[in-house]
């Protein structure tokens, strides 16, 4: 688990379009999410597929929030 938040925060961070705060709150939330799905029987290896990779998430999650703030979306959130 801690691998696939440690890779979601860079991939948050590389967005460049989330505060600290922000991501301090994302990173919770799937700290939560993963672990009840690890209490729940999920495997550590199952967790990306079952969650996504953590370089799609952040680009959810950015398309997500550029939508509510009615800001500009990226031109490439898919990371390539």
């Amino acid at each position: 688990m801690k691998k696939y938040l440690d890779d979601l925060k860079t991939a948050l961070n590389e967005t460049k379009r989330f505060s600290e705060a922000e991501i301090k709150d994302i990173l919770a939330d799937h700290e939560e999410m993963i672990g009840e799905a690890l209490h729940s029987g999920l495997s550590e290896a199952d967790i990306e597929s079952k969650f996504g990779s953590p370089r799609k998430v952040a680009a959810d999650l950015l398309e997500s929030c550029g939508a509510k703030r009615g800001g500009e979306q990226p031109k490439d959130a898919s990371g390539a």
